[in-house]
C-alpha cells in the first residue's frame, strides 16, 4: 500500500490541482484506491476518488483553486471526477456547505442520492439524509436536477429545494418569498432574490472559523431559509 493520507504532501502542483485539507477537528478520516486509511490533518492533499467522511464529532475544511468545503459532523463526500474544466463531487450524507469560483459555464457538480446540483458561481449548502435531500441558496444560484426524473429548478438566494425519498422525481422548490411549489419537468430561471446569509448562531467550537471561512460577520443575524420554515433544516453549525 502507498504511503498513509496523513502525511502532508508539499508540492507546488499538487496543491494547485488536489484538493487538500485545510483544517480538521474531531473524527476524521480519508481513503482512496490503495492507500491505507489515516487521520488526516491540515496539509494533506487528497488524492483522486478520495473518500472523506466525519464522524459524530468530526469536522473538516477543504479547499482547493477559490473552490472551498465545509464538511459537517457525519458526513461523507467522495471526489468521484475532477478535472480543469468541471468537479464533480459525490455526497453521500451529511451536511456540507460548498463555495465554488465563478466561472462563464457550469463547472461544479453535487451528487446526491436523488438530487444533483449544478452552479457557475455560488454559496449553498447540501444536506443528506434518510428522508430526503436538501440543496439551501445563500448567494448566486444553483440548477438543481433530480437524479430520477427530467425535473430541474432553479434556485435563486434565499430558497431551498428538497427531494425526498417517498418522491424522487419531484423537486419541491420553496422560494424566499414563502411560495412553495413541486416541479416534476425542466423548468428555467425561478426569478430573483438578493443574498439572504444564513443562520451561523451555535455553540459549535469552529463557529468562528466558519463564518470567516463564508465571508460572513461572526455575529450571523439571519437564519437559514429551512430554519425560517420551521422545517428539516436548522442551524447550519450544530454543537
Amino acid at each position: 500500500l502507498r504511503a498513509g493520507l496523513g502525511a502532508p504532501m508539499t508540492s507546488a502542483s499538487d496543491d494547485l490541482k488536489a484538493w487538500r485539507i485545510v483544517q480538521s477537528i474531531g473524527d476524521v478520516s480519508s481513503t482512496a484506491p490503495d492507500i491505507v486509511i489515516t487521520k488526516p490533518r491540515p496539509g494533506t492533499v487528497l488524492p483522486p476518488l478520495a473518500i472523506i467522511v466525519t464522524g459524530t464529532s468530526g469536522r473538516a475544511i477543504l479547499s482547493r483553486r477559490g473552490q472551498q468545503i465545509v464538511m459537517q459532523p457525519n458526513s461523507r463526500l467522495e471526489l468521484t471526477s475532477d478535472t480543469c474544466a468541471r468537479t464533480v463531487l459525490r455526497q453521500i450524507g451529511g451536511v456540507a456547505i460548498f463555495k465554488v469560483d465563478h466561472r462563464t459555464a457550469p463547472h461544479f457538480e453535487v451528487e446526491t442520492p436523488y438530487l444533483a446540483a449544478i452552479v457557475k458561481g455560488t454559496r449553498f449548502e447540501v444536506r443528506v439524509n434518510d428522508e430526503d435531500t436538501q440543496v439551501n441558496v445563500f448567494e448566486g444560484k444553483v440548477q438543481v436536477r433530480s437524479m430520477i426524473s427530467r425535473a430541474t429548478a432553479m434556485v435563486m438566494p434565499g430558497a431551498f429545494a428538497r427531494v425526498t425519498n417517498a418522491m424522487p422525481q419531484t423537486i419541491r422548490l420553496r422560494e424566499k418569498t414563502g411560495k412553495t411549489r413541486d416541479i416534476t419537468i425542466d423548468e428555467g430561471s425561478l426569478g430573483t432574490g438578493d443574498l439572504h446569509a444564513p443562520d451561523y448562531r451555535s455553540n459549535a467550537p469552529d463557529l468562528k472559523v466558519v463564518c470567516e471561512f463564508l465571508g460572513v460577520d461572526a455575529g450571523c443575524g439571519n437564519r437559514s431559509p429551512a430554519a425560517q420554515e420551521g422545517g428539516t433544516g436548522t442551524a447550519l453549525i450544530n454543537p
